[in-house]
């Protein structure tokens, strides 16, 4: 059994945040089937719902060039042609790992990261399950949701009373919150999926917000959110 110090499971755990937020790796990865072209566009780094293949293939990265990505595309297509069934993401990276495909090392950390846990050994008893330190930086209270988004689209603390009426806030919750006797303990939100949700077209709660208004209040009042996420700003594009 491999351990990991603690200098390796943050930076596992932050590359895991980090293309959740741009690839939507969270999103892919939770996939039953994903065709073999859109299988090595995410090896390859890119995110088939935000770029073409065509613009993707012709894209450089700090690991791989244009060509990588025509070449692992041809020969996922071709396992795909042979052997056709359904394939997870993790499914088509240890394919392309086992035939030692050049793809990008993004997807091996993410793996890693998103392991399920080892069943018990039999007789033993299961270890407590370990909480990840939350960075305060990276989520925000329910007033700090209010005060920075709250003039442009209405939102307040009735918002937040019943959050199963809102799955996409109820989502955005990272830690849940509790009361008790002497003590009280804040639900912490991330202004990220927040913002994605409040910039959504399709929300019906509150007054709608353009991307370019949200992402500039986002930039003002979560910098180092936003910092995390500004390669995803559409203002940028």
């Amino acid at each position: 059994m491999v351990l990991h110090n603690a200098h390796v499971i943050e930076h596992l755990q932050g590359s895991r945040g980090w293309h959740d937020g741009t690839l939507e790796a969270d999103h892919w990865a939770s996939m039953g089937d994903i065709p073999p072209i859109e299988a090595a566009m995410l090896l390859c780094r890119s995110n088939p719902n935000k770029t073409s293949y065509d613009d993707a293939k012709q894209t450089t990265t700090d690991e791989l060039g244009p060509g990588h990505l025509i070449r692992l595309a041809q020969r996922l297509a071709d396992i795909d042609k042979a052997d056709h069934r359904p394939r997870t993401l993790r499914d088509w990276h240890q394919t392309a790992r086992g035939m030692g495909l050049a793809y990008h090392s993004w997807i091996d950390d993410y793996m890693e990261a998103t392991l399920p846990p080892a069943p018990p050994i039999a007789g033993t008893t299961p270890p407590e399950p370990q909480v990840a330190p939350v960075d305060l930086a990276m989520v925000a209270t329910r007033q700090q949701l209010i005060d920075a988004f709250g003039s442009f689209t209405g939102m307040n603390a009735t918002w937040f009373d019943n959050l199963t009426d809102s799955p996409a806030l109820l989502a955005a919750r990272k830690v849940t919150g509790r009361g008790g006797r002497g003590h009280i303990a804040e639900p912490l939100f991330s202004p990220f999926e927040v913002l994605q949700w409040l910039t959504n077209k399709s929300r019906r709660k509150g007054r709608s917000l353009s991307a370019e208004k949200g992402w500039a209040l986002f930039e003002s009042h979560f910098p180092r959110a936003y910092a995390a996420f500004s390669t995803t700003d559409p203002r940028t594009d």
